[in-house]
């Protein structure tokens, strides 16, 4: 897993990523981040080789998080080819998050 906190940091790793990347977008304070803090570390070690897995704090990123058209956190940002492919706001269920990351990657 890999922790970004700038925004050429971000792009870059966005432009040199050729396999699927999935963004946790977040906040300490945030109690469904939290929530779902462990089912997205568990998917980063069920996928690690298949997928790059993303936290972005928008306390310390938050112009990343603009960029991105983040509104509410936890946002859950699906990530090919340089462009989000497909994105899920709100506490979800590992099922869903896993559902996503099947279709996508």
């Amino acid at each position: 897993m890999k922790y970004i906190t700038s925004k050429s940091e971000f792009d870059s790793t966005i432009a040199e990523t050729k396999t699927l990347i999935v963004v946790d977008f977040w906040a300490l304070w945030c109690g469904p981040c939290r929530k779902v803090e462990a089912i997205f570390n568990e998917l980063d070690e069920q996928y690690k080789d298949e997928v790059m897995f993303i936290k972005v704090n928008v306390d310390d990123g938050g112009d990343i998080a603009a960029a991105a058209s983040v509104r509410s956190i936890p946002s859950f940002h699906y990530i090919k080819n340089g462009q989000t492919i497909d994105r899920i706001d709100g506490a979800v269920s590992k099922y869903t998050l896993e559902q996503k990351i099947d279709q996508h990657k």
